[in-house]
């Protein structure tokens, strides 16, 4: 069973008494894909828009009970709906779309994001929630009151165990640099011990180039691997500045090894203390869940890596997985916390894209704007300054 949305516009029509006067209810389907892939037996919630005098959101529920046909009325494709359900007010519990923008589980609405239209089509998930909601008003106000850190850890809740099936690596990687990190090891590795350490790079499975340059060849002489990484993973020096030597130090920097490389052998070699920090754990916490840090200008990676996981802390993440969802490996917790942060990104970071590139068009769009008109204001006085013209 699919579930959609069919918006009507009070201002146009009596939605409010046709949906409660009517047991059968005609709307119009415009989209042909959508006729082509709507069926007897889905579910359709009818959504009105907002007005003045009335909230917007969902006041009634059906079923569709047609196929899509012409309307020689209407002049227009069409489909029948059987009404199982209305709810026109506040008072009677009508899902207002002021609420449903406030809960993750339904805040990302095609209808929400986008709300020209008359028909939007849900995914299976969004379609089980907002039955719910209806069923349950209450659950909605449940959910949305929550914050917004355990919103989408009580999704994840439901989707942990599909993530971590994905995750096999996290375990190779683990294991790989616990023992790696033992400085006795470190002190006695070969240059085949270095180049296992590419191997076990997440960042560098997707790009063979980057890992032949940094593990491919000696680029420094063993005894300065062994250096380098010794005092990495066991110098007297606070994390940080042993970070800042190993990245932008002479004395200690290994060519090929960057920001993400270094952040993956600290957070593999020590996760009982710090988590990963990469673009995707970065555009997790800040842009999809909206926490931040104060930031300066021309902060180098190592700075960021440390406010970073302070950041983590402070909001408690870790102890708020295990109470929420409850550790589900043997992998340290921060490690296992990590795929919670892939798991917004590649779930939910699109939405957040689609934002940013909405408000960059319109930016572009203002630049344009801006530009035409100093162009027409200066062709303007360029004109009104000339002292004669010519035919030409």
């Amino acid at each position: 069973m699919k579930t959609w949305i069919f918006q009507g516009n009070q201002k146009i029509f009596d939605i409010n008494e046709y949906v409660t006067k009517n047991e059968i209810v005609t709307w119009t389907l415009k989209i042909k894909k959508f006729q082509e892939e709507i069926s007897i037996g889905d579910r359709v919630f009818i959504w009105r828009t907002e007005g003045i005098e009335y909230p917007g959101g969902i006041i009634a529920l059906t079923e569709v009970k047609s196929k899509p046909y012409y309307s020689e009325k209407e002049e227009a494709t069409v489909i029948d709906l059987k009404v199982k359900g209305s709810r026109i007010s506040q008072e009677e519990n009508m899902l207002l779309r002021s609420d449903l923008k406030k809960s993750v589980k339904t805040k990302f609405l095609s209808i929400i994001r986008s709300p020209q239209g008359t028909n939007f089509k849900c995914t299976d998930s969004e379609g089980e929630n907002l039955i719910d909601y209806w069923n349950n008003p209450l659950l909605m106000k449940d959910d949305y009151q929550k914050d917004i850190i355990d919103q989408y850890l009580y999704i994840y809740k439901d989707n942990v165990e599909e993530q971590l099936k994905k995750s096999d690596f996290l375990f190779e990687n683990y294991e790989f640099f616990k023992e790696f990190r033992k400085k006795e090891n470190l002190e006695k590795m070969q240059w085949e011990d270095i180049q296992k350490v590419g191997e076990h790079i997440n960042g560098f499975t997707n790009n063979a180039l980057a890992r032949k340059r940094a593990f491919g060849y000696p680029n420094e002489s063993i005894e300065k691997y062994k250096k380098s990484f010794t005092y990495l993973l066991h110098g007297e020096d606070s994390i940080e500045k042993r970070m800042n030597n190993f990245l932008y130090n002479q004395e200690y920097k290994l060519f090929g090894i960057a920001d993400s490389a270094i952040s993956e052998i600290v957070g593999n070699c020590y996760p009982e203390e710090v988590c990963f920090y990469n673009i995707v754990d970065k555009d997790a916490v800040e842009v999809i869940l909206g926490l931040s840090y104060e930031r300066k200008k021309g902060e180098k990676f190592p700075r960021r890596f440390i406010k970073f996981n302070n950041l983590i802390k402070e909001y408690n993440f870790v102890e708020r997985y295990g109470e929420i969802i409850g550790w589900r490996t043997n992998l340290p917790h921060n490690i296992e916390l990590d795929q919670f942060f892939y798991f917004l990104v590649e779930n939910y970071g699109k939405f957040f894209k689609e934002t940013k590139e909405v408000e960059e068009e319109k930016s572009e769009e203002n630049i344009v704007k801006e530009i035409t008109e100093t162009e027409y204001e200066t062709s303007k006085n360029e004109v009104n300054n000339s002292e004669e013209f010519t035919i030409e």
